[in-house]
């Protein structure tokens, strides 16, 4: 009897041994790093910091405490892992769920008697587990709660169950039901088990919040010590106010950089991204689309999953330049000349003076230009559906932004127009505005932003709608290249052989009548100019002497009637010339122009319609005149110039960290100007070369009977 009660007793307190070792193992959340270590089931307690993989190439600027943080949604499907446990995260409405479970697989080694059908494939759903017997712990762990709520739980259950939340029970069942239960929690992180007794199927464990509803059993996300993953790192519109176009952040290894537009506060930034794993930047944790953090100078991130963790950097600086910015987001690439790609349009003021904030609105973009479409630096031509305000110019349907690459000072289109809107003979010069460019989140330079030359009521107001012949046109001299596969009826001819194209309106909205009309006026004009007899009845002298003025001033190379020579006419009225455009390559910017590069000289001139008309005195009287008129117009411009490189400076140098273009050089621009490296030493070289070219026009103009 005795040796029968000391075998009882010892299988007793054999049987007590196993069932606390296993209570140890299993209960009360994720079990201490010393006991898993010796134990086949190992997981990690989130207070613990994981072993850290150094990935950064610079030291990080804030410390990483070892509180537990916040887990980022799940962004991937589940997957299948062949580790002993599992973590799991799952969330609700500030609810996260970070649970650790162990696998059939070790039931059954820790349980030899007992079979398992395994079939949950990485989520918990319907016949996940079938014990054949027993008691045990399905799952345990931790949740997170972004605040002090009350939670509601539902379960089905095939046999006896009991939710555990911080060791309050929220329901428990004896036998298979659907059971539900509630409990409050405090901010921060809660134990969390489920208990699961006798032949148990679980199914549709569910939580509810605030209204909001998730179905565990098909949203658990398997997480188990993945190689932790960064990329895809983004700032969006939708989720950063101020913000002028998504920016994408660059990797470069560890790293994530970025220049963003102003406007966005950096100190409580949103990024979205993709990950597998928990993130941390500084000492917040970050959900993807949904944290505020601080990413202003530079931070690191800390990403982790399971004992894994590797460190990285993340350097965002902001554009501060003082000008407007301006973003683009297109549907795709922009790179077409002749068609409008879909896009968004929307720009922040920036305290400029001229700066006004426009919200996201949908345009049309396409690249513009000739010879500079095909370079770096892209011009476009933006098309709204309706007249829009732009800055502070008045509204307009179609705008442009002006790269001026081939100009290293990026001023000479600016100030010449700026210059030319005094000359007022020619109805109308370009109105442009200095902005920082973002196409697609890419930072694309210092712009013009402004006038499309074209007829409208608040740039030229012709009159368009004559229904006779002679109706209100802009039209632009070429040289016969430039017309190439150009519809015939949409330019004409000249006897000279200068190609003639219907600028605005376009050929297709005139009448046959119009267009021959229109044809035949302006090589009665042409030939008026040539024989010196009557040309006066055809032409506005004042506006021809006003163009070749500003034209002859900063000694375009493309008023030798190369491109963009433009010639208005209103019904009733005679042919005038403007507007001026296109300045990029005057003051000297052009090798391939060699009797341009001097200050001396006249331009325009040869086999132009100014050879003709300066061999008239009367016209070279009228032209001198008018420049003495004009001195002190032009005198202004060394204080422009002034306070236009004041106004770029920094925008200027943000320009050229883009293009290499000031250190390498690009034709055609002489080796002189490439050699000014700051936008003062270039401002100095075109005040001193419009110095030169005035004492040379005075010299000239102030001759009783000058040398044309």
């Amino acid at each position: 009897m005795k040796k029968q009660l000391f075998t009882l007793f010892t299988v007793a307190l054999l049987v007590i041994g196993i069932i606390c070792i296993s209570w140890g193992i299993y209960i009360g959340g994720a079990p201490n790093n010393e006991s898993l270590q010796s134990s086949p089931v190992a997981t990690q307690d989130p207070t613990e910091s994981p072993e850290i993989t150094e990935g950064a190439t610079e030291a990080p600027t804030d410390e990483v405490t070892d509180e537990p943080t916040k887990e980022p949604a799940p962004t991937e499907e589940p997957e299948i892992f062949a580790q002993h446990v599992d973590s799991i995260k799952a969330k609700v409405n500030g609810l996260e769920l970070i649970t650790y479970y162990f696998k059939a697989e070790e039931f059954v080694k820790d349980f030899g008697n007992a079979k398992y059908d395994i079939s949950y494939l990485g989520t918990l759903g319907t016949d996940a587990i079938k014990p054949a017997s027993g008691r045990y712990y399905l799952f345990n762990g931790y949740f997170y709660s972004d605040k002090d709520a009350k939670y509601e739980f539902s379960l089905s259950s095939g046999d006896a169950v009991r939710m555990e939340i911080g060791g309050i029970t929220v329901f428990e069942s004896a036998e298979g039901s659907a059971v539900k239960g509630s409990v409050s929690v405090k901010k921060g992180y809660s134990s969390f088990s489920v208990h699961a007794y006798g032949k148990t199927n679980i199914s549709d464990l569910k939580v509810t919040c605030g209204g909001e509803e998730i179905d565990l059993s098909k949203q658990l996300f398997v997480t188990i010590n993945k190689t932790p993953k960064l990329e895809n790192m983004k700032l969006t519109m939708e989720d950063n106010k101020g913000l002028v176009c998504d920016i994408k952040l660059k990797q470069e290894g560890s790293r994530f950089t970025a220049l963003v537009p102003p406007g966005i506060d950096l100190k409580k930034a949103v990024l979205e991204f993709d990950s597998n794993a928990k993130v941390t930047v500084g000492d917040t944790a970050v959900v993807s689309g949904q944290t505020k953090v601080d990413i202003s100078g530079s931070r690191s991130i800390y990403v982790e999953s399971g004992t894994k963790r590797i460190k990285l950097s993340i350097a965002v600086r902001q554009l501060d330049t003082g000008l407007p910015c301006v973003g683009i987001t297109s549907e795709k690439k922009i790179s077409s000349k002749t068609e409008y790609v879909s896009s968004y349009f929307a720009i922040c003021g920036n305290g400029a003076s001229y700066g006004a904030d426009l919200p996201l609105t949908a345009c049309g973009a396409k690249v513009r230009g000739a010879y500079s479409s095909g370079l770096e630096k892209k011009p476009y031509t933006l098309k709204f559906e309706k007249k829009t305000q732009i800055l502070d110019l008045t509204p307009e349907r179609s705008w442009i932004l002006v790269a001026s690459h081939l100009d290293l000072s990026q001023m000479r289109n600016y100030t010449a127009y700026e210059i030319a809107k005094h000359f007022d003979a020619t109805d109308f010069a370009p109105r442009m505005r200095f902005v920082d460019v973002f196409v697609n989140g890419e930072y694309r330079g210092l712009y013009l932003l402004g006038d499309k030359v074209d007829i409208s009521s608040t740039r030229f107001t012709l009159n368009q709608h004559e229904t006779g012949p002679d109706v209100g046109v802009m039209l632009e001299l070429e040289k016969d290249f430039r017309a190439e596969g150009t519809k015939g009826y949409h330019y004409f001819q000249t006897p000279q052989g200068w190609c003639v194209t219907f600028k605005d309106p376009d050929a297709d909205e005139l009448t046959k009548e119009q267009r021959d009309y229109i044809r035949d006026y302006f090589i009665a004009a042409e030939q008026a100019i040539i024989s010196g007899v009557g040309y006066e009845d055809y032409i506005d002298v004042d506006s021809f002497i006003d163009w070749f003025l500003v034209e002859t001033l900063f000694k375009n190379c493309d008023s030798e009637f190369t491109s963009s020579i433009y010639f208005h006419k209103d019904t009733g009225g005679k042919l005038k010339m403007g507007p001026v455009w296109d300045f990029d390559s005057g003051l000297g910017n052009h090798v391939g122009f060699p009797d341009l590069l001097d200050h001396t000289g006249w331009q325009p001139r040869y086999g132009t319609y100014f050879q003709h008309l300066m061999s008239h005195r009367s016209f070279r009287e009228r032209m001198s005149k008018r420049w003495f008129e004009m001195h002190d117009v032009v005198e202004s411009y060394f204080d422009l110039v002034d306070d236009t490189a004041d106004l770029i400076r920094k925008s200027w140098n943000e320009n050229f960290k883009v293009y290499s273009i000031l250190k390498d050089g690009i034709w055609p621009v002489p080796d002189y100007v490439s050699a000014c490296k700051t936008v003062d030493e270039q401002a100095e070289f075109n005040k001193d070369w419009v110095r030169k070219r005035i004492e040379w026009l005075d010299n000239e103009f102030s001759k009783p009977d000058y040398n044309y």
